[in-house]
């Protein structure tokens, strides 16, 4: 991070700049999706019933958004001409937060809230994104990438929902059967997802290795580069 935010560093950086944005959108892609396709469970399993999944599960995807504008930031810091630009998006998001709740609330309640929320880091996102012409070279990304790890989300998100659905006409939606469903799901969509990242290299050896426990999963995949 203190490299990268050095003016003019980034072509010496690039290499540093794509393992670090490329791990960190496939797990960001990994946690809002899994949660998502579990969030009535999760929800059941924390707080006792299943009262405002829907809610939360909007949320979630600030997850992956606000990840990706730390990255956007970190890899664009180093550009001080931008900055007062993305200090003004900040502000714009602000304002659109505000005037969403007015209209959202009132029609949705909280559930209108969360949207809201996501609606406005969708402002500092794109904006940031607009600022810099869509271009996906200073943040390392191509296109086969961006695209496998959308459809590598959908298919563990669908899988995860149809255990949880096979789970469900066994096991009633008790805090108890929760954990348990849980339990079983989350390995299962977390071995989906590592075995199609695998299958369509989504990540490098050097990049599987900065994931926690990451030299045990290369050894275990048995990920060569």
């Amino acid at each position: 991070m203190p490299q990268l935010k050095e003016t003019n560093r980034v072509s010496q950086n690039k290499t540093m700049i794509q393992k670090m944005v490329r791990v960190c959108l496939w797990l960001s892609v990994a946690e809002t999706a899994g949660i998502i396709a579990l969030m009535p469970q999760i929800n059941t399993m924390l707080f006792k019933n299943d009262s405002g999944s829907r809610t939360l599960s909007i949320y979630m995807l600030s997850i992956l958004i606000v990840s990706f504008i730390n990255l956007l930031i970190a890899v664009t810091s180093g550009d001080d001409e931008k900055n007062i630009h993305k200090l003004v998006l900040f502000g714009m998001s602000l304002v659109a937060k505000a005037a969403l709740n007015v209209i959202l609330v009132p029609r949705y309640g909280i559930a209108g809230s969360a949207l809201a929320t996501v609606l406005s880091e969708c402002v500092i996102m794109f904006g940031i994104l607009t600022i810099y012409k869509f271009d996906r070279k200073f943040l390392a990304l191509d296109k086969k990438f961006t695209s496998n790890l959308i459809k590598l989300g959908l298919i563990m998100a669908v899988f995860v929902r149809v255990v949880v659905s096979f789970l469900n006409n066994y096991l009633a939606m008790t805090r108890a059967n929760s954990v348990l469903v849980n339990i079983i799901a989350i390995p299962l969509g977390a071995l989906v997802y590592l075995k199609l990242s695998k299958r369509w290299h989504m990540l490098t050896k050097a990049e599987w290795e900065i994931l926690p426990m990451g030299k045990y999963i290369t050894k275990f995949m048995k990920i060569e580069d």
